[in-house]
């Protein structure tokens, strides 16, 4: 069974679109190959990304417990508007690093997914999910 978790930037409710390079850059020691879809990474798990220059999201196959993967995502999350959220039955799905990006997410996002947990540990996101 496999487990996605999504990101996605927000700016006045709408999608807001990044350099796609600000997540290449953070990634790129532990990119293993790459192809059309996206990253096989070193760590665990698939980075699907847009090859566009400006990106708004990029989803996660199977992302790893392994805590560097964690640490790399928070700083997605520190260095854009993104927030990071994941199927949920119950409870919260989601995770920000800065306050200010829940008050940009469409109200009924935060309905579905509840109100995000702010972190700053990337082991504080593995925690939610594995909460969840």
């Amino acid at each position: 069974m496999s487990f996605d978790v999504f990101t996605g930037a927000f700016e006045k409710f709408e999608f807001y679109y990044y350099d796609r390079s600000i997540v290449e850059i953070i990634f790129s020691p532990y990119i293993k190959s790459i192809d059309r879809f996206g990253w096989s990474l070193s760590i665990g798990g698939f980075v699907y990304i847009d090859e566009d220059e400006k990106i708004d999201n990029f989803c996660v196959n199977c992302p790893p417990r392994n805590p560097i993967f964690w640490d790399l995502i928070l700083k997605v999350l520190q260095q854009t508007p993104s927030v990071i959220y994941w199927p949920s039955v119950d409870g919260t799905a989601a995770c920000v690093a800065n306050p200010a990006v829940i008050r940009a997410m469409p109200p009924d996002m935060v309905e579905t997914l509840g109100y995000p947990l702010v972190v700053s540990r990337g082991e504080g996101i593995l925690a939610a999910i594995e909460r969840d």
